[in-house]
């Protein structure tokens, strides 16, 4: 496999960042909070003798992650008998399956739980699903994806986003060329590695470097780069980045954590690495 390396050169003007946002959540359906992870409702028929007597969903869950969901459900009849269902999510035009089941066999005049793997959402939001058996509804949030420094984020696009880690630094090169920035007083450099692989072949646009947000010591700090807001074009299979940030000199190191929360075709998704 090529490699194409790349380095951040075009520093902004250093000066400490202010308390910035990334910007909201895209959602797919309303902004209300989520269900209990335990909605338990009257009992409600499946069409049949059966009925579902509880939900066990989660309140959150982290983007591009499947996660399982529960179905309690009670068969008064003295056969056995099996319940199935699908899962659809609420989309702009209407309720779209998941492609997931839930089902399984139930007792004769007894109870089941039932499990159902989902499928990962690859968007951040609070995202409205239905047992489509019954017609009951939850609320599920997708948050980003918490990962330790050195583990890759899968894009929606394909690509493979992976923060490395930072160091601190009093003046900074900008990757060996150039010369030589130091920070106005009392701040120092904060460098993050991050590497992109693209396994498509292709040049890929990716989001521009300011949706890569620096948090230390309670503050958040943009990256001190010219065009930060600009799309970028990724054409190698491989490409190594060095992102700096302005952060004061006696913040708490030990404390850092990077946020990725782009906007990739309307929707935002992310992940936080520390």
């Amino acid at each position: 496999m090529g490699m194409e390396r790349r380095t951040v050169l075009a520093l902004a003007t250093a000066g400490l960042a202010g308390c910035g946002s990334t910007g909201s959540s895209s959602s797919s359906s309303s902004s209300e909070e989520p269900a209990s992870p335990e909605a338990t409702t009257s009992p409600t028929s499946t069409g049949g003798d059966l009925s579902v007597i509880g939900l066990n969903t989660p309140e959150t869950v982290e983007v591009t992650t499947p996660y399982e969901v529960g179905v309690r459900v009670r068969n008064p009849t003295d056969r056995l008998a099996r319940f199935e269902s699908g899962v659809s999510a609420r989309a702009r035009d209407g309720w779209q399956s998941l492609g997931a089941t839930v089902a399984g066999p139930v007792p004769a005049g007894g109870t089941a739980r039932l499990a159902g793997q989902l499928p990962a959402f690859a968007f951040l939001g609070t995202y409205e699903l239905r047992l489509d058996a019954t017609g009951q509804t939850w609320r599920t949030e997708v948050r980003p994806r918490n990962l330790p420094f050195g583990e890759a984020f899968r894009t929606p696009r394909g690509l493979s986003v992976t923060v490395q880690g930072g160091e601190f630094v009093s003046t900074y090169t900008g990757g060996g060329n150039g010369p030589a920035r130091t920070p106005p007083p009392d701040d120092q450099w904060a460098v993050v590695r991050v590497q992109i692989e693209n396994p498509t072949g292709e040049s890929v646009r990716f989001p521009p470097y300011g949706a890569f947000v620096l948090v230390v010591g309670g503050g958040r700090y943009p990256v001190a780069v010219t065009n930060a807001d600009d799309p970028v074009t990724v054409d190698g299979d491989r490409t190594q980045l060095e992102l700096p940030y302005v952060v004061p000199a006696d913040v708490d190191r030990s404390a850092l954590e990077m946020r990725w929360e782009p906007i990739i075709g309307g929707r935002r998704t992310g992940a936080v690495w520390s």
